[in-house]
């Protein structure tokens, strides 16, 4: 991926449903929960979803051109898989806790606390040491793992994204992965570690402001910019790249969840709406009618957005529906 703003603007394709009608779900059946996407859907990462990822997700995560979801303990996924990543592994389909997606690759935490990597790339080869972990991280091509409150990186180590210091081997509340950085929580304080701050590279992403040194409860980590949630309102930094990092007015209060895609990025207030700004060239800040309320979970990706919600969208995706022949479904 070119290290330039050409990086998050040369993905355009538009995901583009219509035509069919589907029934509308009954009163009882509308407070399920589906998974759903918008944005890119080059690779079909956004749509159709597949049948057993539809409904009843614990857990979405997007990658570059890919998605997953949690459903009952096992991994599913979809979109592109020129590097095996939506190839789910044995390992992967039951007793899973927790999902991640990087740029190549998928990441699973088993219940038991081992980790499970599919893909391509340095980081499939999980260490011995990420074991008994208790949250994992991905990034483009380095992932993280959060273990009785240390942090064990591996995988691309070009910008020491992977080496982590000591100050951060215990004590570490949460993690995030960015494209060439990690992001750690640590005494409701954000620390950075990766690119050097005399990187071309780095932009301002090293330099944590202050206001996010205490009282932050959540992180999340975008290609070049980085999210923290304090007190219900997003602080974000970084390379402004499409304005990712100025905070509407909307994300400053009220907020529950956070989520970083390459240059743009997601709130969910606690009303279940969402606030997203940044990067729009994919159709990533035009929420469907089907996001606009109920919202629970959400997750970023290079170019599309992924949520779970009570409304079902329309799954097909051409304006004919074939014959239909008795006896044949």
């Amino acid at each position: 991926y070119m290290k330039s703003v050409r990086a998050c603007a040369g993905w355009c394709a538009v995901l583009a449903l219509g035509g069919a009608l589907l029934a509308s779900p009954s009163s009882a059946s509308a407070q399920a929960a589906y998974t759903f996407g918008w944005g890119l859907n080059a690779d079909y990462q956004v749509s159709p979803v597949p049948t057993n990822a539809v409904s009843n997700a614990t857990a979405i995560a997007a990658g570059y051109y890919h998605s997953l979801a949690l459903v009952g303990g096992r991994v599913w996924a979809w979109g592109n898989n020129a590097s095996g990543q939506t190839n789910v592994p044995p390992a992967a389909r039951s007793s899973v806790a927790e999902i991640a997606a990087g740029a190549a690759y998928s990441m699973a935490r088993r219940s038991d606390g081992t980790v499970v990597v599919w893909g391509v790339g340095a980081v499939t080869n999980v260490p011995a040491s990420a074991s008994g972990v208790s949250a994992i991280a991905a990034g483009e091509a380095h992932a993280l793992a959060l273990k009785s409150g240390g942090i064990v990186a591996w995988g691309d180590n070009t910008y020491n994204q992977t080496n982590v210091p000591v100050e951060l081997t215990s004590g570490v509340a949460a993690i995030a992965a960015g494209g060439y950085f990690s992001m750690a929580l640590k005494d409701g304080g954000v620390q950075v570690f990766g690119i050097a701050a005399t990187n071309d590279d780095a932009g301002t992403i090293r330099s944590v402001p202050p206001e996010a040194t205490n009282g932050v409860t959540a992180i999340a980590a975008g290609k070049w910019h980085a999210l923290a949630l304090k007190a219900g309102g997003v602080i974000a930094w970084g390379t402004p790249y499409y304005d990712a990092t100025n905070v509407p007015v909307e994300a400053q209060s009220d907020v529950s969840a956070i989520a970083a895609g390459d240059c743009f990025s997601i709130a969910l207030k606690t009303d279940g709406t969402l606030v997203i700004w940044g990067d729009d060239f994919n159709g990533q800040t035009n929420v469907p009618s089907h996001a606009a309320s109920g919202i629970t979970k959400i997750a970023a990706g290079s170019g599309h957005c992924l949520a779970v919600g009570p409304a079902i969208p329309a799954r097909f995706v051409g304006s004919q529906l074939p014959d239909a022949y008795q006896g044949y479904p």
